[in-house]
Protein backbone atom coordinates (compact mmCIF):
# COMPACT_ATOMS: atom_id res chain seq x y z
CA UNK A 1 0.00 0.00 0.00
CA UNK A 2 1.01 3.99 -0.31
CA UNK A 3 0.36 5.00 3.24
CA UNK A 4 -2.00 7.82 3.41
CA UNK A 5 -4.22 7.52 0.35
CA UNK A 6 -7.25 5.90 0.59
CA UNK A 7 -10.55 8.08 -0.02
CA UNK A 8 -12.92 9.46 1.60
CA UNK A 9 -15.12 6.97 3.92
CA UNK A 10 -18.50 6.29 2.19
CA UNK A 11 -21.87 7.19 4.28
CA UNK A 12 -22.92 3.89 4.63
CA UNK A 13 -24.33 4.83 8.20
CA UNK A 14 -26.31 7.36 7.39
CA UNK A 15 -27.94 5.86 4.72
CA UNK A 16 -28.96 2.74 6.51
CA UNK A 17 -30.26 5.08 9.47
CA UNK A 18 -32.91 6.59 6.58
CA UNK A 19 -34.03 3.09 7.20
CA UNK A 20 -34.92 2.86 10.92
CA UNK A 21 -35.58 6.52 11.86
CA UNK A 22 -39.20 8.85 12.13
CA UNK A 23 -39.88 10.94 9.87
CA UNK A 24 -38.28 13.98 11.14
CA UNK A 25 -35.01 12.28 12.17
CA UNK A 26 -35.34 11.52 8.58
CA UNK A 27 -35.18 14.41 7.54
CA UNK A 28 -32.32 15.81 9.45
CA UNK A 29 -30.08 12.69 7.93
CA UNK A 30 -30.60 14.06 4.46
CA UNK A 31 -29.78 16.96 5.07
CA UNK A 32 -26.66 16.24 5.66
CA UNK A 33 -26.03 14.44 2.62
CA UNK A 34 -24.28 16.03 -0.28
CA UNK A 35 -26.64 16.41 -3.62
CA UNK A 36 -23.53 15.81 -6.29
CA UNK A 37 -24.17 12.01 -4.25
CA UNK A 38 -27.85 11.41 -4.69
CA UNK A 39 -27.68 12.61 -8.56
CA UNK A 40 -24.60 10.53 -9.14
CA UNK A 41 -26.12 7.39 -7.69
CA UNK A 42 -29.93 7.43 -8.12
CA UNK A 43 -29.42 7.72 -12.10
CA UNK A 44 -31.64 10.91 -12.08
CA UNK A 45 -31.87 13.37 -9.40
CA UNK A 46 -33.37 11.85 -6.03
CA UNK A 47 -35.57 14.19 -4.25
CA UNK A 48 -35.57 14.61 -0.43
CA UNK A 49 -39.25 14.38 -0.52
CA UNK A 50 -38.33 11.01 -2.21
CA UNK A 51 -36.19 10.16 0.84
CA UNK A 52 -38.35 11.03 3.44
CA UNK A 53 -41.51 9.70 1.85
CA UNK A 54 -40.30 6.20 0.09
CA UNK A 55 -38.23 3.39 1.38
CA UNK A 56 -34.47 4.13 1.18
CA UNK A 57 -33.92 0.55 -0.78
CA UNK A 58 -35.48 1.71 -3.90
CA UNK A 59 -33.14 4.28 -4.61
CA UNK A 60 -30.33 2.16 -4.97
CA UNK A 61 -28.01 4.21 -2.79
CA UNK A 62 -27.41 1.33 -0.17
CA UNK A 63 -26.49 -0.80 -2.49
CA UNK A 64 -23.61 1.56 -3.96
CA UNK A 65 -22.64 2.67 -0.40
CA UNK A 66 -22.23 -0.85 0.66
CA UNK A 67 -20.00 -1.55 -2.54
CA UNK A 68 -18.13 1.94 -1.61
CA UNK A 69 -17.25 0.64 2.05
CA UNK A 70 -15.95 -2.60 0.51
CA UNK A 71 -13.91 -1.37 -1.78
CA UNK A 72 -13.27 1.76 1.14
CA UNK A 73 -11.75 -1.19 3.07
CA UNK A 74 -9.53 -2.71 0.02
CA UNK A 75 -8.06 0.40 -0.76
CA UNK A 76 -6.60 0.42 3.26
CA UNK A 77 -4.31 -1.91 1.96
CA UNK A 78 -4.25 -1.76 -2.05
CA UNK A 79 -0.48 -3.07 -2.71
CA UNK A 80 -0.01 -5.34 -5.43
CA UNK A 81 -2.27 -4.14 -7.90
CA UNK A 82 -1.05 -1.07 -7.95
CA UNK A 83 2.75 -1.89 -7.97
CA UNK A 84 2.31 -4.70 -10.95
CA UNK A 85 1.57 -4.73 -14.40
CA UNK A 86 -2.28 -5.40 -14.57
CA UNK A 87 -3.75 -7.71 -17.12
CA UNK A 88 -7.18 -7.38 -18.60
CA UNK A 89 -8.62 -11.07 -18.85
CA UNK A 90 -10.51 -11.83 -21.78
CA UNK A 91 -10.96 -15.48 -21.13
CA UNK A 92 -11.13 -17.40 -18.28
CA UNK A 93 -7.29 -18.57 -19.48
CA UNK A 94 -5.01 -16.69 -21.30
CA UNK A 95 -1.61 -16.52 -22.27
CA UNK A 96 0.63 -13.68 -21.76
CA UNK A 97 3.56 -13.02 -24.31
CA UNK A 98 6.74 -11.87 -22.87
CA UNK A 99 10.21 -11.09 -24.31
CA UNK A 100 13.74 -11.38 -22.84
CA UNK A 101 15.80 -8.30 -21.84
CA UNK A 102 17.15 -5.26 -23.67
CA UNK A 103 19.41 -5.69 -26.56
CA UNK A 104 22.18 -4.81 -28.90
CA UNK A 105 21.66 -2.62 -32.13
CA UNK A 106 24.69 -3.70 -34.57
CA UNK A 107 26.56 -1.90 -37.34
CA UNK A 108 24.54 -1.58 -40.16
CA UNK A 109 26.78 -0.53 -44.10
CA UNK A 110 25.42 2.33 -45.91
CA UNK A 111 22.84 0.48 -48.06
CA UNK A 112 22.95 -2.79 -46.14
CA UNK A 113 19.72 -4.53 -45.59
CA UNK A 114 18.78 -3.80 -41.32
CA UNK A 115 17.96 -6.69 -39.55
CA UNK A 116 15.18 -7.15 -37.18
CA UNK A 117 14.87 -7.08 -33.34
CA UNK A 118 14.03 -10.75 -33.12
CA UNK A 119 12.38 -11.55 -29.55
CA UNK A 120 12.86 -15.35 -27.93
CA UNK A 121 8.92 -14.96 -27.09
CA UNK A 122 7.44 -17.12 -23.91
CA UNK A 123 4.06 -17.10 -22.61
CA UNK A 124 2.65 -17.39 -19.06
CA UNK A 125 -0.73 -18.82 -18.70
CA UNK A 126 -3.17 -16.94 -16.12
CA UNK A 127 -6.11 -18.94 -15.43
CA UNK A 128 -8.73 -16.85 -13.33
CA UNK A 129 -9.90 -18.26 -9.86
CA UNK A 130 -12.98 -16.62 -7.91
CA UNK A 131 -11.72 -15.35 -4.84
CA UNK A 132 -15.07 -14.92 -2.06
CA UNK A 133 -16.29 -14.10 0.79
CA UNK A 134 -19.35 -12.60 2.71
CA UNK A 135 -20.67 -10.43 5.47
CA UNK A 136 -23.57 -11.44 7.09
CA UNK A 137 -25.83 -8.62 8.29
CA UNK A 138 -28.50 -9.59 10.79
CA UNK A 139 -31.60 -8.01 10.99
CA UNK A 140 -30.66 -7.40 14.58
CA UNK A 141 -28.01 -5.44 13.48
CA UNK A 142 -29.91 -3.21 11.67
CA UNK A 143 -32.78 -2.77 13.91
CA UNK A 144 -30.36 -1.77 17.12
CA UNK A 145 -28.95 0.78 14.50
CA UNK A 146 -25.39 -1.02 15.31
CA UNK A 147 -24.46 0.36 11.54
CA UNK A 148 -20.71 1.20 12.74
CA UNK A 149 -20.86 -2.87 12.95
CA UNK A 150 -21.37 -3.34 9.34
CA UNK A 151 -19.21 -1.03 8.18
CA UNK A 152 -16.49 -2.74 9.87
CA UNK A 153 -17.51 -5.91 8.79
CA UNK A 154 -17.67 -4.79 5.09
CA UNK A 155 -14.34 -2.81 5.65
CA UNK A 156 -12.96 -6.51 6.48
CA UNK A 157 -13.91 -8.19 3.25
CA UNK A 158 -12.72 -5.67 1.08
CA UNK A 159 -9.67 -5.71 2.89
CA UNK A 160 -9.71 -9.53 3.25
CA UNK A 161 -10.31 -9.33 -1.40
CA UNK A 162 -7.53 -7.55 -1.75
CA UNK A 163 -4.88 -8.97 0.37
CA UNK A 164 -5.50 -12.31 -1.15
CA UNK A 165 -4.14 -10.14 -4.14
CA UNK A 166 -1.25 -9.14 -2.26
CA UNK A 167 -0.88 -12.90 -0.98
CA UNK A 168 -0.44 -14.18 -4.73
CA UNK A 169 1.64 -11.83 -6.34
CA UNK A 170 4.18 -11.51 -3.22
CA UNK A 171 4.33 -15.63 -3.07
CA UNK A 172 5.12 -15.94 -6.96
CA UNK A 173 7.69 -12.96 -7.24
CA UNK A 174 9.76 -13.87 -4.07
CA UNK A 175 9.93 -17.98 -5.42
CA UNK A 176 10.84 -16.88 -9.20
CA UNK A 177 13.13 -14.09 -8.47
CA UNK A 178 16.28 -14.54 -10.62
CA UNK A 179 18.71 -12.31 -8.36
CA UNK A 180 19.15 -12.32 -4.30
CA UNK A 181 20.35 -9.32 -2.69
CA UNK A 182 21.46 -10.71 0.58
CA UNK A 183 22.07 -8.29 3.41
CA UNK A 184 24.06 -10.23 5.76
CA UNK A 185 22.87 -8.79 8.22
CA UNK A 186 24.09 -5.75 7.59
CA UNK A 187 23.07 -2.58 5.36
CA UNK A 188 19.51 -3.49 5.76
CA UNK A 189 17.78 0.14 4.92
CA UNK A 190 18.50 2.04 1.83
CA UNK A 191 21.40 0.25 1.07
CA UNK A 192 19.98 -2.83 0.71
CA UNK A 193 17.46 -1.01 -1.73
CA UNK A 194 20.07 0.08 -4.18
CA UNK A 195 21.99 -3.42 -3.97
CA UNK A 196 18.85 -5.33 -5.52
CA UNK A 197 18.63 -2.30 -8.30
CA UNK A 198 21.95 -3.04 -9.64
CA UNK A 199 21.54 -6.49 -9.60
CA UNK A 200 18.55 -6.26 -12.25
CA UNK A 201 20.15 -3.43 -14.05
CA UNK A 202 23.02 -6.06 -14.14
CA UNK A 203 20.64 -8.29 -16.25
CA UNK A 204 19.78 -5.40 -18.47
CA UNK A 205 16.22 -4.68 -16.60
CA UNK A 206 15.39 -0.84 -15.27
CA UNK A 207 13.57 -1.52 -11.97
CA UNK A 208 11.20 1.09 -11.11
CA UNK A 209 9.24 -0.27 -8.36
CA UNK A 210 9.83 -1.97 -4.82
CA UNK A 211 7.85 -3.71 -2.22
CA UNK A 212 8.45 -3.72 1.25
CA UNK A 213 7.55 -5.61 4.34
CA UNK A 214 6.17 -3.40 7.20
CA UNK A 215 9.96 -3.98 8.55
CA UNK A 216 12.26 -3.59 5.61
CA UNK A 217 10.06 -0.20 5.68
CA UNK A 218 10.65 0.86 9.42
CA UNK A 219 14.98 0.15 8.18
CA UNK A 220 14.63 2.32 5.47
CA UNK A 221 12.23 5.00 6.97
CA UNK A 222 15.14 5.18 9.56
CA UNK A 223 17.79 5.78 6.95
CA UNK A 224 16.26 9.15 6.04
CA UNK A 225 17.85 11.59 8.69
CA UNK A 226 17.21 15.59 9.36
CA UNK A 227 21.18 15.76 8.98
CA UNK A 228 21.48 14.82 5.45
CA UNK A 229 18.13 14.69 3.57
CA UNK A 230 16.08 17.38 2.27
CA UNK A 231 13.18 15.13 2.57
CA UNK A 232 13.38 14.13 5.66
CA UNK A 233 10.82 16.24 7.77
CA UNK A 234 8.13 16.01 4.88
CA UNK A 235 8.87 12.28 5.42
CA UNK A 236 8.15 12.13 9.49
CA UNK A 237 5.46 14.02 9.48
CA UNK A 238 3.09 12.13 6.25
CA UNK A 239 4.88 8.77 6.84
CA UNK A 240 5.12 8.22 3.29
CA UNK A 241 8.79 7.24 1.65
CA UNK A 242 9.41 9.32 -1.53
CA UNK A 243 10.50 7.65 -4.74
CA UNK A 244 13.87 6.19 -3.92
CA UNK A 245 16.70 5.60 -6.76
CA UNK A 246 13.84 6.58 -8.97
CA UNK A 247 11.70 3.93 -7.71
CA UNK A 248 8.01 3.85 -6.32
CA UNK A 249 7.64 2.51 -2.96
CA UNK A 250 5.28 0.30 -1.57
CA UNK A 251 4.49 -1.41 1.92
CA UNK A 252 2.90 -4.84 2.11
CA UNK A 253 2.20 -6.26 5.23
CA UNK A 254 0.30 -9.24 4.58
CA UNK A 255 1.15 -12.77 6.03
CA UNK A 256 2.49 -15.32 2.33
CA UNK A 257 2.88 -18.76 2.19
CA UNK A 258 5.65 -20.61 4.93
CA UNK A 259 8.03 -21.24 1.80
CA UNK A 260 8.01 -17.47 0.74
CA UNK A 261 9.45 -16.16 3.87
CA UNK A 262 7.97 -12.83 3.71
CA UNK A 263 9.34 -11.49 6.81
CA UNK A 264 12.41 -9.18 7.70
CA UNK A 265 13.60 -10.03 11.05
CA UNK A 266 15.89 -13.38 10.91
CA UNK A 267 18.24 -15.27 8.44
CA UNK A 268 16.13 -16.79 5.25
CA UNK A 269 13.49 -14.03 5.93
CA UNK A 270 12.48 -12.17 2.42
CA UNK A 271 11.66 -9.00 3.04
CA UNK A 272 11.73 -7.04 0.04
CA UNK A 273 11.22 -6.64 -3.79
CA UNK A 274 12.44 -4.58 -6.54
CA UNK A 275 11.45 -4.96 -10.08
CA UNK A 276 10.56 -3.56 -13.82
CA UNK A 277 7.02 -3.27 -13.15
CA UNK A 278 6.19 -3.94 -16.97
CA UNK A 279 8.31 -7.08 -17.23
CA UNK A 280 8.70 -8.70 -14.22
CA UNK A 281 5.08 -10.09 -13.46
CA UNK A 282 1.58 -9.95 -14.15
CA UNK A 283 -1.53 -9.53 -12.17
CA UNK A 284 -4.57 -10.81 -14.70
CA UNK A 285 -8.18 -9.39 -13.40
CA UNK A 286 -11.29 -11.20 -15.28
CA UNK A 287 -13.29 -9.37 -12.65
CA UNK A 288 -12.62 -7.14 -10.34
CA UNK A 289 -14.03 -6.67 -7.18
CA UNK A 290 -18.01 -6.91 -7.13
CA UNK A 291 -20.38 -6.99 -4.95
CA UNK A 292 -23.83 -9.15 -5.09
CA UNK A 293 -26.65 -9.58 -2.32
CA UNK A 294 -27.94 -12.98 -1.14
CA UNK A 295 -30.68 -13.13 2.05
CA UNK A 296 -31.72 -16.32 4.18
CA UNK A 297 -34.66 -15.50 5.52
CA UNK A 298 -34.37 -18.45 7.89
CA UNK A 299 -31.48 -16.95 9.82
CA UNK A 300 -32.89 -13.20 9.11
CA UNK A 301 -29.89 -12.62 7.48
CA UNK A 302 -28.97 -10.05 4.47
CA UNK A 303 -25.40 -11.11 2.91
CA UNK A 304 -23.26 -8.88 0.50
CA UNK A 305 -21.08 -11.55 -1.08
CA UNK A 306 -18.06 -9.78 -2.60
CA UNK A 307 -15.60 -11.51 -5.14
CA UNK A 308 -12.93 -11.30 -7.93
CA UNK A 309 -11.66 -13.30 -10.78
CA UNK A 310 -8.34 -13.25 -11.45
CA UNK A 311 -4.98 -14.83 -11.06
CA UNK A 312 -0.84 -13.68 -11.17
CA UNK A 313 2.33 -14.84 -12.49
CA UNK A 314 6.37 -13.69 -12.22
CA UNK A 315 7.20 -13.25 -16.00
CA UNK A 316 10.98 -12.46 -16.25
CA UNK A 317 12.71 -13.94 -13.04
CA UNK A 318 16.36 -11.49 -13.87
CA UNK A 319 14.08 -8.75 -13.69
CA UNK A 320 12.94 -9.13 -10.19
CA UNK A 321 15.60 -8.64 -6.95
CA UNK A 322 14.34 -9.92 -3.86
CA UNK A 323 16.28 -8.46 -0.50
CA UNK A 324 17.48 -11.01 2.19
CA UNK A 325 17.58 -10.45 5.99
Amino acid sequence: MMLNKWNEKPMLERLLALTNEDASTKAKIVSTLPEKMLDRYSGEEVKRELLLSESIERTGLVQTQIYGTVIHGANFVTCMKEACLNVNMSTDVMNVPYGNASMYATVVAEGAEVPNQYQDYSYKTLTAKKYAQKAPISEELIADAKFDLVNIELEKLGKNLENARNRIMIDTMVANAGNVHDTAGANQGLLAVLGAKVACIDDGFSPDTFVMHPELYAKVFADYKPAYNVEAEKTFRSGDIPPILGMKGFVCGITASTATNWDYDTDDDYGGLVFEKNAASALGIRQDITVKYAEDPFKMLVSPIAYWRGDGSFINPNAICKIKF
